[in-house]
């Protein structure tokens, strides 16, 4: 998903909390053996989180997975991710996999394409 999409994503249904987004983002903006501090890896908001949510009686486990800078390269994660817990749980009524693909072009060559 897009990169302010992820954020609020991740504060507003994840429930992440805001102090956890901005010291991860110091924490991965700082690269502890560098002298010139440089960034150290990924996108800094590319981080995956779990949360268990409760909807009326209801447990849900909610997870979004981390994903590199090409955005959809997550996508066939997320299907093989899902298929994998659907099996360890003997169940496809259990878990859901959800893909947000911002960009409109779907149709071409390339991983989204495929994953589709």
């Amino acid at each position: 998903m897009a990169h302010r999409g992820r954020l609020n994503a991740l504060h507003c249904v994840f429930e992440k909390p805001a102090q956890q987004i901005f010291r991860e983002f110091l924490e991965k903006s700082r690269d502890g053996d560098s002298e010139q501090n440089e960034f150290a890896g990924d996108v800094k908001y590319h981080l995956g989180y779990c949360q268990k949510r409760k909807f009326g009686d209801k447990e849900v486990v909610m997870q979004i997975l981390a994903n590199p800078s090409h955005l959809e390269a997550v996508n066939p994660l997320v299907y093989g991710t899902t298929r994998a817990l659907q099996e360890m749980k003997n169940s496809k009524d259990k878990v859901l996999g959800v893909v947000i693909h911002g960009d409109a072009a779907i149709a071409g060559q390339g991983v989204v394409y495929e994953s589709i």
